[in-house]
């Protein structure tokens, strides 16, 4: 999903959603719901550059009673893309 939001400012996300059903073999190193997703709010800098921050998200969730609470990780932070700008 792209979206433009205020001139060429804009946000890019990207979402994933998993569930597995539980069959006779499960162990306990199955999962049974993953959810992914990664935002990036992107600011042009100029025609080549841009600056960006991003939010990273993962949360998994296992089959069994033993491995069944919600976990995961987030990751926050910015960056710089700068797309041809060695002329490569």
């Amino acid at each position: 999903l792209q979206q433009p939001l205020i001139g060429p400012v804009s946000l890019e996300s990207d979402f994933s959603l998993r569930y597995l059903f539980p069959d006779d073999h499960d162990s306990d190193a199955d999962l049974g719901l993953v959810i992914a997703s990664v935002t990036r709010l992107v600011v042009p800098v100029s025609a080549r550059i841009q600056l960006f921050a991003f939010a990273d998200l993962y949360f998994v969730q296992g089959k069994t009673p033993s491995n069944d609470s919600l976990g995961g990780s987030r990751m926050f932070g910015m960056g710089l893309s700068f797309n041809h700008f060695l002329g490569l």
